[in-house]
């Protein structure tokens, strides 16, 4: 049987873009200054880790199947996925995740987290104890959204 979609959320990071971007036109300043050859290593160094960075960060993708809770970003590097039948539906709830947590996927002490911005987010366990903690604008629909599958 084909899993069937219930819901699905895809945010997408703008500032790592821009930052990557003003990276790069920093390196080309620095090449057209004609700077030590060592500074125009150092700025082609991090334009490149901004680059890696921007591709796995860019997209965060979270999915709701039949089956499957499934949380990525960017290129799938990162991912977290529970079954449906494992959701410890008792405890779905929305939580406020402060901008003291930083941005991208971080451990919390409500478990790690995914998020590429400050905000609400839907926050649940399993029985396994693993714990998906995301933040979405769209906090209280997903939680409506699994609550259903109970």
């Amino acid at each position: 049987m084909k899993e069937k979609i219930i819901f699905k959320e895809v945010q997408n990071s703008s500032w790592l873009k821009i930052l990557f971007w003003f990276l790069a036109i920093g390196h080309a300043a620095v090449v057209l200054v004609k700077w030590e050859e060592s500074l125009q290593f150092i700025f082609l160094g991090l334009s490149l880790l901004f680059a890696v960075i921007a591709i796995i960060f860019s997209k965060l993708s979270l999915t709701l199947t039949t089956k499957e809770l499934f949380v990525s970003f960017g290129l799938n590097v990162f991912k977290r996925t529970i079954p449906v039948k494992e959701i410890d539906f008792s405890s779905v709830k929305i939580e406020d995740a402060p901008l003291l947590y930083g941005i991208g996927l971080r451990i919390t002490p409500k478990g790690r987290l995914y998020n590429l911005r400050p905000g609400k987010a839907i926050w649940l366990k399993s029985n396994q104890n693993k714990t998906i903690f995301v933040v979405t604008d769209k906090a209280e629909k997903w939680k409506e959204e699994i609550l259903k599958l109970r």
